[in-house]
Parts: structure tokens; C-alpha cells; sequence
């Protein structure tokens, strides 16, 4: 019987690329970003969670794209710039950046940021150079260009953190070094228990001091072909000596995952039930009021986004835009207080159907 290719019967189980050291970074900004689109706790804390807030907002639904990309920025980077142009809008990043444009203030003698030069590419490798000015400013060709909008999620003190970016001199995103190295950590102990799971044992070979190169070469190589739908066939002396170990990582690792999972959670002031999508049985997170009590801390995680961002976006909406928003800084509020009316309303309803069922009773009853 023929042995198969290596090339078309797999032998390697498959393992998540965010575990390769290029990733597991927290001081660059490409391997954050790369970090935040692939690992599921990030992208739910990010992307996920803005994408909720984004869609409440129903005078934002021509304009979704965009604010999302801003909300993206401002929470991973720190800050970003927003600049109209004629044919679209540009949000720029720490990615498209190249130098600030300053000028010295004429009474503190200080430089300050003017504006920033930035390169950027598109899809079919055409890139643009560029200046954008932080107010009205007048190009080359005696052009009036708008204001591009400067935004941060927080200031920095002009100290760069260690082993986060140097931007963080300049600015500090919601996504802070703790979240990205508890996410990392989770992440690397997800890859070791779904490799461990998917090859819970190994094969431990003794071979005499006699045997040859090949045919040791030989053994290997037939062994990798070894599975629950495969048998090896070899001399009963050396079957004996085939020791199968299991692999005792498994238990460890979905203990410390589950309690890693808690941190992340408790450290990102979101409830476990947005991670899981429902709320986890035997977590505590199914006890009476649970439910209610995950919804309230959304709600308020999602208030205090929108409200470190509605004065930018109430700006832009206005000056760019030409919308008008809802008040950002009070939509949640709002929202509780609707929650809260229906509450009353559905109690009030309940109370209702309860008493009218007595009453039938109690005229069945008479008769």
C-alpha cells in the first residue's frame, strides 16, 4: 500500500496567526491593528461595541462608514483627523501619518501643531501625498481648503508609556495596554487548549541504540500518518515500546481562560454576556436581574463613548454635514428612562391580565 502525500493528507494542526511574535505587540501600530480585526475579544470590544452605538443613532445612517472609522481610531490609537474633501471624507490615522506642520505661538515662544503632512494608498497602489491644516487654510493654487478636525480620545502628558507607541506622548486610546495584553494572554492560552484539544496525545517511540538513520527517518515519517482512521503495522517488539502520552495541558488551560475571560471583562467594564452573546450558565450571570443589570452596564459603557466623542461629531455633523444630531451627551439617558417607562407599562399590563383572569374566576365561581 502506497503512503500519502504529506502535500494532500494534513498533518498540521492549524494555529491562529495572531499568536506569531510579529503580533504579539503593544507598542506598534500595525500589529495593534492587525490585533484588533482578528482576535474576537478585541474586535468586540472595538468594532462590535462602535458598530452598536453607530447604529442607534439614526441621523448618522448616510454618514455610518465614516463615524465608524472615527470611533475605530479614536479608541485604538488615541486620535485621528477627519478632513472633507470634495469627492469624499478622509478619516487619517497614526497609519497615514508622516510629519506634524508647526509654527511657533508668537506669546509662549512654544511650538505648536498646525497641521500634519500624510500619505495614503488605495486598493490599486495609487497614492497621494498631502497637508491638512487644523483651521481654514489657503493652498497653493489660492484655494480656501475646510478645516481638518483634530480628535483625541485623551491627552497624553508628553511622556511616552513604555511598551505602548510613542504617540502616547501626544494622546491615549480606550484600548489600553492592560486590555491589549490581557487579550493577548487569552489568546495565546485559547491557541495552546484548542491545539491541546485537537491532539490530546502524542506517540513516544523507544528505539534501540542499533537502529540505522533511515529506517529511524522511516518510522517518523510513517507515525505522522498515525491517527484514530489509521493503524501501523512493525514488529511486536517495537509496538511494545509505542507509548501514548496525554496531553495534561487541557484542564489547566481552560481554567485559566475562564478566569482570564472575568478579568477581561471586569477590566473592560462590559458585561461577560456581550462576549458570549448570552449569559453564561454558572457564572453568576444567570441569577435573578442579571439580565437587566448586563444591559445597564452596556448602556452606560456605550454613554461614556459616545459622550468623549459627541462634541467632534456634533461639530462635523453641523459644519461638514449639514445634520443636525440628537443630544449625544443625554441619548442614553434617554434610552434608560424609555426602558424604564416600558418596564412600568409591561408591569402595569401584567397586573392587569392577572386581574381580570381573578375576576372570571371568581364569576365562574358565583355561578
Amino acid at each position: 500500500m502506497s503512503t500519502p502525500s504529506a502535500d494532500v493528507y494534513p498533518t498540521i494542526t492549524y494555529r491562529d496567526p495572531l499568536v506569531m511574535p510579529q503580533f504579539i505587540r503593544t507598542n506598534d501600530w500595525g500589529s495593534i491593528r492587525n490585533q484588533v480585526h482578528g482576535d474576537w475579544l478585541l474586535a468586540s470590544f472595538i468594532t462590535k461595541l462602535n458598530q452598536e452605538i453607530v447604529d442607534d443613532i439614526e441621523e448618522w445612517k448616510d454618514y455610518k462608514q465614516t463615524v465608524l472609522e472615527i470611533f475605530n481610531a479614536k479608541r485604538v490609537y488615541g486620535w485621528c483627523v477627519f478632513q472633507s474633501y470634495d469627492e469624499f471624507d478622509k478619516v487619517f490615522t497614526p497609519h497615514e501619518w508622516v510629519s506634524w506642520i508647526t509654527q511657533t505661538n508668537k506669546k509662549t515662544k512654544k511650538l505648536e501643531k498646525i497641521g500634519m503632512n500624510v500619505k495614503w494608498v488605495d486598493d490599486l497602489n495609487n497614492s497621494w501625498d498631502d497637508e491638512v491644516y487644523f483651521e481654514d487654510h489657503e493652498n497653493k493654487n489660492k484655494q480656501i481648503i475646510g478645516k481638518a478636525h483634530m480628535m483625541k480620545w485623551k491627552d497624553g502628558n508628553g511622556l511616552a508609556l513604555l511598551n505602548c507607541p510613542s504617540d502616547s506622548r501626544f494622546a491615549l486610546p480606550d484600548l489600553d495596554l492592560s486590555v491589549l495584553s490581557l487579550a493577548i494572554q487569552i489568546r495565546q492560552i485559547q491557541n495552546t487548549l484548542t491545539f491541546a484539544s485537537t491532539n490530546p496525545f502524542f506517540y513516544h517511540l523507544v528505539y534501540g541504540n542499533s537502529i540505522l538513520s533511515k529506517q529511524r527517518l522511516n518510522l517518523v515519517h510513517q507515525m505522522s500518518y498515525v491517527d484514530s482512521s489509521r493503524g501501523i503495522g512493525v514488529k511486536e517488539s517495537i509496538l511494545k515500546e509505542i507509548i501514548p502520552i496525554e496531553n495534561g495541558s487541557i484542564e489547566k488551560c481552560q481554567g485559566a481562560l475562564d478566569t482570564l475571560i472575568s478579568f477581561y471583562s471586569a477590566t473592560t467594564r462590559l458585561p461577560l454576556s456581550f462576549y458570549f452573546g448570552e449569559k453564561k450558565i454558572g457564572s453568576g450571570l444567570d441569577s435573578g436581574g442579571a439580565e437587566d443589570e448586563d444591559t445597564e452596564r452596556l448602556m452606560r459603557k456605550k454613554e461614556y463613548i459616545l459622550q468623549n466623542c459627541a462634541a467632534d461629531l456634533t461639530e462635523i455633523a453641523s459644519e461638514v454635514w449639514g445634520i443636525t444630531l440628537p443630544d449625544l451627551y443625554g441619548f442614553y439617558q434617554g434610552k434608560r428612562e424609555e426602558a424604564e417607562k416600558k418596564q412600568e407599562q409591561e408591569k402595569k399590563d401584567q397586573m392587569q391580565l392577572q386581574g381580570d383572569n381573578s375576576n372570571g374566576k371568581s364569576n365562574n365561581k358565583d355561578e
